[in-house]
């Protein structure tokens, strides 16, 4: 199976070059549609032998934009690479105001988990309100 694997992806490199991303997604979609349909391949074995190859072009991924230096935007095969300059970010936490008023609202946060489950009141004698919960999307860990 990782034969085939590796000739479906290995089919990309022939893909017309104005291919855009929604292409690749499209054909991504379409490889994985193709295996499940013929049936020859489990479908969460198939899946271990797709998180595998991710990583390792992940891994391959982070190598470049580690080894390759870029000045300007650059476009070749259809990619585009487009290098910004990473800034600075104001450190915060220096500033004691903003500090206090961070430590007040965790401080909030951890009354109203409490008030999730049982009636509580703040320093101030008042009741914690019941907020609202927004669902999060169930989602599979995968390790090896």
């Amino acid at each position: 199976m990782s034969k085939q694997l590796f000739e479906l992806m290995r089919e990309q490199e022939s893909f017309p070059i104005n291919f855009g991303k929604r292409d690749y997604i499209s054909r991504g979609k379409e490889i994985v549609n193709s295996v499940i349909e013929s049936g020859d391949i489990d479908k969460i074995e198939f899946w271990t032998k797709v998180a595998k190859i991710k990583e390792t072009i992940n891994a391959m991924d982070a190598q470049l934009r580690e080894s390759i230096s870029l000045s300007e935007k650059t476009t070749l095969n259809g990619v585009e690479f487009n290098p910004t300059n990473g800034g600075h970010s104001i450190n915060f936490d220096e500033d004691e105001v903003y500090r206090e008023l961070k430590k007040d609202l965790k401080e909030r946060e951890e009354l109203l988990k409490i008030a999730q489950k049982s009636v509580i009141f703040d320093a101030y004698g008042n009741e914690v309100p019941k907020v609202g919960t927004t669902p999060r999307k169930n989602s599979i860990t995968i390790k090896f």
